[in-house]
């Protein structure tokens, strides 16, 4: 496995904060899709046991469907229920809940029929339609001279956030995607996506990764990626150091500036603040691509 893999996605040595002996009352039980980190994780053992889960029946469809609209004061008729438990992932927890998210905020019988007509009937597919059906046709997001600006926002919006190390501050999102936001459209972005975005401290992130494979792949691919990563870098030498230190290297090696990284981790203050904050192996990470690009932090 490449040795900066790490440093782009979730690996095998993710997993490494789980010990492999814990004490005999202790459980951690994990949830995932098939993935390296899982295989890596079932080979500790005849300690780990794996249990295969199936798609929910139709009865768990319905009953889960029930609880979310009893929390909501919703309701759907027989022949709304069958047309969403027909989708072809409606035995999959995560489509029903993304669903039903799309369909609480309507309140007209014809409405929701229509929408759960619309609704495609896979998990990327879905996500890929919020954002790109959803959102950025979204009537209410126009600039000051009332301008329809939906499709830029959603795409300013998910970029940064999909292109961050560890998720955006809400301040952070406001000063990239909208600086003083004086219609408001990044708050009301924000809020949109709140059932499908989480809080890690005071940072904003993806709460289910399929969202932010989706994000990646509609605002990320085909040369988009490197132009964030560069305004990322910019915007973030002007942080605090603790921010410099999670983002600049980061957002400077995904976007091959070598001689910026070069000059960074030649910079003798923030290496101390990087050893003090016991991030050795990271930098010694970067150090390593430096030199396989052929720049040398020491010379």
């Amino acid at each position: 496995m490449p040795s900066t893999s790490w440093m782009i996605e979730i690996t095998p040595t993710s997993l490494a904060w789980i010990p492999l002996d814990l004490p005999s009352e202790v459980r951690v039980i994990v949830s995932s899709l098939p993935h390296p980190a899982l295989d890596s994780l079932l080979s500790r053992g005849e300690g780990v046991r794996k249990r295969e889960l199936k798609e929910l029946s139709q009865e768990d469809g319905r009953a889960i469907i029930g609880r979310f609209n009893d929390r909501y004061k919703k309701t759907l008729d027989e022949a709304q229920l069958k047309a969403l438990l027909s989708k072809t992932q409606s035995g999959n927890p995560l489509y029903l809940s993304v669903a039903l998210e799309e369909l609480r905020t309507l309140g007209d019988y014809d409405e929701i029929t229509g929408r759960i007509n619309d609704l495609p009937g896979e998990v990327e597919l879905l996500f890929r339609w919020i954002l790109k059906e959803r959102l950025s046709k979204e009537p209410g997001f126009r600039d000051g001279e009332g301008k329809l600006i939906g499709e830029g926002l959603v795409k300013r919006f998910l970029s940064y956030l999909a292109a961050s190390r560890y998720g955006l501050s809400q301040a952070e999102l406001f000063d990239l995607v909208g600086p003083g936001d004086p219609q408001g459209n990044v708050s009301a972005l924000q809020r949109l996506l709140r059932p499908y975005l989480m809080m890690r401290g005071e940072l904003l992130d993806f709460y289910h990764e399929q969202l932010r494979e989706v994000a990646e792949a509609e605002y990320l691919a085909g040369g988009d990626g490197p132009p964030v990563h560069q305004e990322l870098a910019s915007y973030f030498k002007r942080a605090t150091l603790d921010r410099i230190l999670d983002e600049c290297p980061y957002q400077l090696f995904r976007s091959k500036d070598w001689l910026a990284l070069a000059s960074l981790m030649s910079n003798l203050n923030f290496f101390a603040y990087a050893w003090q904050k016991k991030r050795r192996y990271e930098w010694m990470s970067y150090w390593k691509e430096l030199r396989g690009a052929g720049y040398d932090p020491n010379v």
